[in-house]
């Protein structure tokens, strides 16, 4: 599979070591750098000094249980998207990680799909970050155009 690089700078927040790896071997087609960290704090404490462009999170870690740390991401990742990534498979989990900030919801499941579906979800992503940065700079164009007509006015 050829490397795609859709992001420079990924957080992985992953407490399992022998996960960490196979995600970071799934991540390295579409990421540059990938910075990993074990537990919420060192995620945060990592967010507060750095930007990255994505952070993809586990839900159990030693000092987070479900979505709780998920919102706190969200306000420190400074609108990089969050995808979780995780072994749990409750609704209720999904449901409530999409409402507090995750784009993505991926169930680890380490087989020969992985990487496939991991890429899939990060395309999306990447995807729809672009769109988002594209509308907001239409806006700041027809906003600046209006502008300009009603002071020619």
């Amino acid at each position: 599979m050829t490397e795609v690089h859709l992001f420079n700078k990924v957080l992985l927040l992953e407490d399992d070591s022998s996960h960490a790896l196979l995600i970071r071997r799934a991540l390295k087609l579409y990421a540059v750098d990938i910075v990993h960290v074990a537990a919420v704090a060192e995620a945060t404490s990592y967010l507060s000094k750095e930007k990255v462009d994505l952070v993809i999170s586990d839900l159990n870690l030693p000092d987070s249980r479900g979505i709780s740390h998920i919102e706190q991401l969200r306000t420190l990742c400074r609108g990089a998207p969050i995808v979780v990534l995780t072994s749990s498979n409750s609704i209720h989990d999904a449901v409530a990680a999409m409402r507090l900030g995750a784009r993505d919801f991926i169930i680890k499941n380490f087989d020969d799909s992985f990487s496939e579906v991991l890429g899939f979800s990060l395309s999306r992503i990447f995807s729809s970050v672009q769109l988002e940065q594209e509308k907001r700079k239409l806006q700041h164009e027809m906003e600046a155009f209006s502008v300009a007509i009603e002071s020619s006015q």
